[in-house]
């Protein structure tokens, strides 16, 4: 019965520690999302405050929305986000 409990015990510990592990390894889980999120939302600002500045482009010379010589659709476009951080 001893050796039986004993066994249990340190079962027990293992899955404590096992707990332990996963509970570091979901903190470190949760600070990445919060970066990944914190990073979207910076993306998703610049995309906001580009096509602000965009349309304030377009009011300021409105002939470019008609297809004037030497304005194109993609000087509108804001730069895609880099991947590579």
């Amino acid at each position: 019965l001893d050796q039986e409990i004993g066994d249990k015990f340190a079962s027990i510990e293992g899955l404590y520690q096992q707990q332990e592990d996963l509970a570091g390894q979901l903190e470190d889980l949760e600070a990445q999302v919060r970066e990944l999120d914190q990073e979207a939302e910076f993306g998703l600002l610049s995309v906001i405050s580009g096509a602000i500045d965009n349309a304030e482009k377009l009011e300021q010379n409105p002939a470019s929305m008609a297809g004037a010589a030497g304005v194109s659709l993609t000087d509108f476009l804001p730069a895609p986000p880099s991947r590579g951080d």
